[in-house]
């Protein structure tokens, strides 16, 4: 059938479930790098989900903030 959600879970476990129509909507990106460098766990890595919010206003809406994963672990496609 087809993807609707992307579950992510971080190192400690916080899990989030992002909608796919996030993905088809604005360029979210999975983040390896900030200012060039990789980034460590302490700093938010390995792998961090952000959204254009510079881009798009209606993303500085409150709800969006929890799908704003860092440290992520696994992604389940459903």
């Amino acid at each position: 059938g087809d993807v609707t959600a992307l579950i992510m879970t971080a190192l400690n476990d916080y899990q989030v479930v992002i909608p796919v129509v996030d993905v088809r909507t604005w360029p979210v990106i999975i983040a390896l790098k900030r200012d060039g460098q990789y980034m460590s766990v302490r700093n938010k890595g390995p792998l961090w989900v952000v959204y254009p919010r510079h881009a798009f206003p209606e993303l500085k809406q409150a709800k969006h903030n929890p799908k704003w994963i860092w440290q992520l672990k696994e992604i389940v496609i459903r």
